[in-house]
C-alpha cells in the first residue's frame, strides 16, 4: 500500500505538470486531482491498514483510466467534429452579432475573412454573446447606423432561435440544422453546467475561441471594435476587425 501510494503520488505529480498548460484547473480536478486524490493525501499511511490503503488506491487508479479514455475519446470527436487541421473558426463579437446576426447563414465568409476556400469555415456564437445581445434587448442606445441597438439584438436573436432550434446531441455546440455546399457551418458554442465565466464578457469570448485552437486550423476573433482587436491579440488569437459601410474611406 505504502509503495501504491508514492507512484500514485509521483504520477499524479507530473501529469499534473504535464497537463496544466493544456487544460483547464477545472479539467485537471476532474482527472486528477479529484476529492479522493485529497483525501488520500490527508492520511498518515503508518495508521491505516495496507489492504485498505491497496484497495482505495486501485480504485481512484482504475476510475483516472476510465475518465481519461472518456476524455480522449471526447477530444477526438471534437478533432472530427471541428474539421482538423481544414477547418477556421470565426468567433462572432457581440458586435458582430448585432451587424450580421441576421446574416450568419448568407454571408459570404470565406471572402470576408479572406479564407481560403478550401477550409471549412465555422462561425461560432458563444453563450457570453448571447446573453449580451438578451441585455441588449432593452437598449435606449442609438447604433449610428439605421437602426437602433434593441431593434439589432431582437434581430439577431430571432435569427439565432430559428437557426438553433434543435438540442444539442454533442457536449460541444448545437450544430445549424443544414449543411451549407458553401463549406459554412455555423454553430452554437454552449456552456458546460460547471463552467465558470471569466469576469467581462469580452475575455471570455475571446476565451471559449482560443480553447478550440487544437481543434482547427486558425481560430480567429470576428468584431466591428478595436478594442475587442487588441483583447485578442494580448491573448494570442487572430482578430479581424470588419468596417461599417459608412466608415470606409472613399
Amino acid at each position: 500500500g505504502t509503495d501504491l501510494l508514492l507512484m500514485y503520488n509521483k504520477w499524479a505529480v507530473d501529469h499534473t505538470r504535464t497537463l496544466k498548460t493544456f487544460v483547464s484547473p477545472a479539467d485537471l480536478d476532474e482527472l486528477i486531482l479529484t476529492r479522493r486524490y485529497w483525501s488520500v493525501q490527508s492520511m498518515n499511511p503508518d495508521n491505516v491498514h495496507q489492504g485498505v490503503l491497496t484497495s482505495l488506491l486501485t480504485q481512484e487508479l482504475n476510475d483516472r483510466v476510465l475518465d481519461m479514455e472518456v476524455a480522449a475519446k471526447e477530444l477526438e470527436q471534437a478533432h472530427a467534429d471541428w474539421g482538423r487541421d481544414t477547418g477556421v473558426i470565426a468567433v462572432l463579437d457581440t458586435s458582430a452579432l448585432l451587424t450580421l446576426g441576421t446574416k450568419l447563414g448568407t454571408t459570404d465568409w470565406h471572402a470576408l475573412l479572406d479564407v481560403n476556400r478550401g477550409f471549412g469555415m465555422y462561425p461560432l456564437i458563444t453563450m457570453a454573446a448571447v446573453d449580451e445581445l438578451d441585455a441588449k434587448k432593452k437598449s435606449r442606445d442609438q447604433s449610428g447606423h439605421g437602426q437602433s441597438v434593441r431593434t439589432q439584438a431582437r434581430a439577431a436573436l430571432r435569427a439565432l432561435d430559428e437557426m438553433f432550434p434543435s438540442p444539442s446531441s454533442k457536449p460541444w455546440f448545437i450544430d445549424h440544422d443544414t449543411t451549407p455546399s458553401t463549406g459554412v457551418f455555423p454553430r452554437l458554442l454552449t456552456d458546460e453546467l460547471n463552467h465558470v465565466r471569466l469576469p467581462d464578457a469580452d475575455s471570455e469570448i475571446i476565451d471559449r475561441g482560443k480553447s478550440l485552437e487544437p481543434f482547427v486550423n486558425q481560430v480567429i476573433v470576428v468584431t466591428y471594435d478595436l478594442g475587442m482587436v487588441f483583447r485578442a491579440r494580448a491573448a494570442g488569437v487572430s482578430a479581424k476587425q470588419l468596417e461599417y459601410p459608412e466608415d470606409r474611406e472613399v
